[in-house]
């Protein structure tokens, strides 16, 4: 049975002429699309969703646009279908031979996927020392020790992305919830507070793709508050 998902239309649209000239559109236009799928919990037609696209992305690379972006992406979609041996295995070959930030990103997630979080902690350390600029491998260090109650590693992990750029909307709000929860001082907690006055994006277009290139809103400022003291209230 035909895919009815958008995702799906626009799989299946696409043609031998397409692959060919617009490879590089290709591949972000899956990433864009396979962000919003879940991580666990799949159905049917997110599954089947998820393996045309791994075969889309196959033919962009077998036309010749192979990259290391197109090998993060299908790291990314084959982890979402659990395939977690094959994508460790892969990434850890690809970070092996090529050794950069995209591909010690996809190595990163596929660990985290699959439970290892050590192991993606390390990795994601490693993508840090590959591009001096970026601060998305932090935040997810800090994420993950922020979401295991780790406050001092979290907050260390946080400082380190504000370092490299400064006042970022994400890294800020969770410094300050973690200087709360090490402190006991409510000096942070009106901090994170403030956060949250803030009047965010209006306009529609805030996407999870932002993440994956190291973007962060007004909007992502906001939320990031919000969340956080959502966990202080529950």
């Amino acid at each position: 049975m035909a895919s009815t998902s958008k995702f799906g239309k626009y799989l299946a649209g696409i043609s031998a002429a397409m692959i060919k000239d617009n490879g590089i559109s290709i591949v972000s236009d899956v990433a864009s699309f396979g962000l919003e799928y879940p991580d666990h919990n799949l159905s049917p037609r997110h599954r089947e969703d998820l393996e045309a696209a791994i075969a889309v992305l196959n033919r962009v690379e077998g036309s010749g646009g192979a990259s290391d972006r197109l090998h993060m992406v299908k790291c990314m979609l084959m982890g979402k279908l659990g395939r977690f041996d094959e994508v460790i295995a892969l990434a850890s070959s690809a970070y092996a031979k090529n050794p950069n930030w995209h591909n010690a990103i996809a190595a990163a997630k596929a660990f985290l996927r699959s439970g290892q979080r050590e192991q993606a902690i390390e990795m994601f350390r490693t993508a840090a020392s590959h591009d001096p600029k970026d601060v998305t491998a932090f935040l997810e260090i800090g994420d993950l020790h922020l979401n295991a109650g780790e406050w001092k590693s979290s907050l260390a992990a946080y400082e380190l992305a504000l370092e490299r750029d400064l006042g970022n909307a994400w890294a800020e709000p969770s410094a300050y919830y973690c200087q709360y929860k090490i402190t006991g001082d409510n000096v942070w907690l009106k901090k994170l507070t403030h956060e949250t006055h803030g009047e965010g994006c209006t306009c529609g277009m805030h996407s999870m793709i932002t993440q994956l290139v190291g973007g962060y809103s007004s909007q992502d400022r906001k939320d990031r508050a919000e969340y956080l003291l959502g966990l202080e209230n529950h």
